[in-house]
């Protein structure tokens, strides 16, 4: 999966050849899962009376320069038939110094920021990180299951978006988080073994970080995880592999996707559900049923629908999620994208003679090619005047470079105008417009 805009840097929550104070050697440290049937109300808070059952893990393992982690860090899990359910408490002594300045999912000021990591290893390959700030601001990726990876194979892994969930709660003298990770966004559908291996980290913006798992090259010290017990899952439920299935570049107006996902089963039926809306923290909105039903043929099934996309230049999410006929999730793909600008004007220069003759208007559309062709209006204006001195009307027939020519003979007078612009096309909402400006000098 592609995001159509990265703006992250390499994270500083690699925390490479860090040495570990307080990791005392012997056995790596055991978690157990703990089963629940009750509704989860997902807040942060960790109110609910199940939490009351479940045994409590405490991050004990100071990573840099500390002899022990100054401040408490416990941590909950349990699960469901179809989720993780991860509940996270951090004793704050000065919760006026929290910092959570990350202002976008996956910037990698999340984990410079106060927060909390889950890292997770299914064994089917790849293990997955799960981070959120004290502001409830996440982090997401998903990397090989290997030591010695690569600074781009950790770069790259954040090109992997999955649907959890994050909540946060901010309180007297500590903040707490719940995150809930459904098995469908694991890639169980490839296989692996059963062996399930985890750690969990905080990092303290004041004070440095500490680690469930004695770990010695920081949180994502692979062999040093300690182990997930308790787990009892059937991976065979998971038929579908969507570990390599990769949306299109998506654009303004109306996309056909047409995906192609492996199936470990012959035949069956299948729902789609899928949602489309501008990203924001918190809780994942619900999904809507897709017709018609989808069937495994020839050991594949095939996603076939439109999108139609309104927000140019912002971050927007793209759930799609295949459930068997009870409706219970088999798999899930989410793609973060940012469609770009309708369209880019651009003039090759700001300055103009008479000599020049001709003005090149330099046009880069970019929608989806099913929303063409766009009508293009441009209008040249002297600055100040309410009546256009020039009007040109072009059709644009599909996406890519187009230049249109403007005869600079019928500008009247020397002085500064301005270019307007207006593209409409099927689909759009609203028209896309602007303006340019240049100095003509007759």
């Amino acid at each position: 999966m592609l995001k159509s805009k990265i703006r992250w840097r390499l994270l500083p929550l690699l925390l490479s050849c860090i040495p570990v104070l307080g990791a005392a050697p012997g056995e790596l440290p055991i978690a157990k899962l703990v089963q629940i049937s009750e509704t989860v109300i997902l807040d942060g808070r960790m109110q609910e009376a199940f939490w009351e059952k479940i045994p409590e893990q405490y991050l004990r393992h100071a990573v840099g320069r500390r002899i022990a982690p100054l401040q408490d860090t416990s941590f909950k899990i349990a699960y469901t038939s179809d989720f993780l359910l991860v509940g996270i408490r951090c004793a704050e002594q000065e919760m006026d110094k929290l910092s959570f300045r990350a202002e976008q999912r996956d910037d990698a000021q999340v984990c410079s920021d106060d927060s909390v990591e889950f890292l997770l290893q299914p064994g089917n390959g790849f293990y997955y990180q799960f981070a959120v700030n004290a502001g409830g601001m996440v982090y997401d990726g998903r990397r090989p299951d290997a030591e010695g990876i690569t600074a781009a194979q950790m770069q790259g892994g954040l090109l992997w978006d999955g649907a959890w969930e994050a909540m946060v709660h901010r309180d007297r003298d500590y903040w707490s988080a719940e995150l809930r990770i459904p098995f469908a966004i694991l890639d169980l559908g490839i296989g692996g073994t059963d062996v399930w291996r985890m750690n969990l980290g905080r990092t303290e913006s004041r004070l440095g970080y500490s680690s469930w798992a004695p770990v010695e090259k920081g949180f994502h010290d692979l062999p040093r995880y300690g182990e997930l017990q308790g787990l009892q899952l059937d991976r065979n439920f998971y038929c579908l592999d969507l570990s390599q299935v990769q949306m299109p570049e998506l654009c303004v107006g109306s996309n056909r996707l047409a995906l192609s996902i492996p199936c470990k089963i012959a035949s069956g039926q299948f729902q789609l559900r899928h949602s489309l809306r501008i990203w924001q923290p918190g809780l994942l909105p619900e999904r809507r049923q897709v017709a018609p039903l989808l069937t495994v043929e020839n050991g594949r099934v095939t996603v076939k629908m439109d999108l139609n996309i309104s927000h140019p230049e912002i971050l927007q999410e793209c759930i799609l999620e295949i459930c068997d006929m009870d409706g219970r999730s088999l798999g899930s793909l989410t793609h973060l994208f940012w469609p770009p600008k309708p369209l880019k004007i651009s003039l090759p220069w700001s300055f103009f003679l008479s000599a020049d003759r001709a003005l090149s208007v330099l046009c880069q559309l970019q929608i989806s090619p099913n929303s063409t062709p766009a009508a293009l209006q441009l209008q040249l204006y002297r600055k100040g005047w309410t009546l256009p001195t020039l009007k040109k009307h072009v059709s644009l027939r599909e996406p890519g470079a187009s230049t249109h020519i403007l005869p600079l003979r019928k500008l009247p007078e020397t002085g500064e105008y301005q270019l307007q612009w207006k593209l409409d096309f099927p689909g759009a909402d609203e028209p896309s417009q602007g303006t340019e400006s240049f100095f003509f000098l007759k």
